[in-house]
């Protein structure tokens, strides 16, 4: 489920320059929904991608739009390790 959300999350960040990595952003946000974290500083190498995360999230109204709601079933469609999730997913 963790995972699902990520990939949801990557989808609901906005674009920019300097953005990280989306391998850094299903980290962080992995991280960041671990309970134990909660209050915690994030490791220094995920720090980039939390705060990114943290402060630069779409509204949820963004999934009306088409191109949104397209982009988070595609990211849906894969796994992490890029080939195409089952069917059911």
């Amino acid at each position: 489920m963790a995972d699902g959300l990520a990939a949801v999350a990557l989808a609901m960040v906005q674009r920019g320059e300097g953005i990280p990595q989306d391998t850094d952003f299903r980290l962080a946000f992995r991280w960041g929904i671990v309970p134990a974290n909660a209050g915690e500083e994030p490791p220094a190498e995920l720090r980039a991608a939390y705060e990114w995360l943290t402060t630069s999230d779409r509204p949820v109204l963004d999934l009306a739009d088409a191109v949104v709601i397209e982009d988070v079933q595609y990211r849906l469609s894969y796994r992490l390790d890029g080939i195409r999730a089952a069917g059911e997913t």
